[in-house]
């Protein structure tokens, strides 16, 4: 039998009739690894190349593992990883992914923590805060939010409990001034229509009596590009829907700019093209696991 990860193939004569338990012994002696820190992919079917995390069961069966998940290859064939917690709390928490922004969008850091599945943001948003305290002076004022599909949904707060994140959402983290209570208004990215949402939406405050000119700068800022850059793109106000945001109108010149009433139920949106590169399963980099 071979099991693999994605750099490294092992052969390993076993019998099917091996408990899990000895198995992992003998991978983990020839790895060199704690054992309880390997984690088994199995096959995820005949026509699929997804791999299925085997559960943590000592017993089970090697047999009873392929009969459920046999190779697209008929191989008798496994995966592994080596993780940085162990099996059993791996499986007893929830992998939450957090984008942490920088001074830009260029800037894009993921984390991947580990919360207690009854658990609520605010454990998770301590072991984010443990871990970025060398880099960053204390406190550290971190406020979260959630998006769909380039829309933004809600601030998250720290008693929301986790089982209520959608698994469709992206979680963006940010690093805002101490005591910071400006009124902010979220900016979208779209395509041509306001249902068509891409990218990292953000959010924004209007001071009173700014220009669109010093508004622009400011959005320009934030996504690390040029006022040029920026003049390729639309600024429009929108409103706030259920679903998607709908177009009011855009905003050219000062005269519209200012005749804006700002309220609860705007925010402002980008038009411009979609040219956010297409993610490879071949250029996926590792991540680490925090708890």
């Amino acid at each position: 039998m071979n099991v693999v990860d994605y750099t490294t193939d092992i052969s390993l004569d076993l019998n099917k009739k091996m408990p899990y338990s000895q198995f992992i012994g003998l991978l983990a002696a020839r790895l060199e690894a704690d054992p309880l820190k390997i984690r088994l992919h199995a096959p995820g079917g005949i026509r699929s190349m997804i791999t299925n995390p085997v559960p943590y069961e000592p017993n089970t069966l090697l047999e009873e593992i392929f009969r459920v998940a046999p190779s697209p290859t008929h191989d008798t064939i496994l995966y592994y990883e080596v993780l940085e917690v162990t099996v059993t709390e791996l499986e007893s928490k929830t992998p939450l992914d957090i984008h942490l922004l920088g001074n830009t969008h260029r800037e894009v850091a993921k984390f991947t923590i580990l919360a207690p599945k009854d658990g609520c943001l605010g454990d998770a948003r301590e072991v984010l805060e443990a871990k970025l305290a060398d880099s960053h002076p204390s406190p550290i004022n971190l406020r979260l939010y959630e998006s769909v599909h380039g829309r933004f949904v809600r601030i998250l707060e720290r008693s929301l409990p986790i089982q209520e994140i959608m698994p469709s959402s992206t979680i963006y983290a940010e690093i805002l001034p101490e005591n910071y209570d400006a009124v902010e208004f979220p900016i979208i990215h779209f395509a041509k229509e306001p249902s068509r949402t891409y990218g990292i939406p953000f959010m924004l405050p209007v001071f009173k009596q700014e220009t669109l000119a010093s508004f622009s700068s400011r959005v320009a800022a934030k996504l690390g590009i040029s006022n040029k850059e920026l003049a390729k793109m639309r600024l429009a106000l929108l409103s706030k829907g259920d679903s998607f945001e709908t177009l009011r109108h855009y905003i050219e010149t000062e005269e519209e700019w200012a005749a804006i009433e700002l309220d609860d139920d705007i925010c402002f949106g980008l038009d411009h093209p979609d040219r956010t590169p297409r993610p490879s399963r071949f250029a996926e980099k590792a991540i680490k696991i925090f708890n």
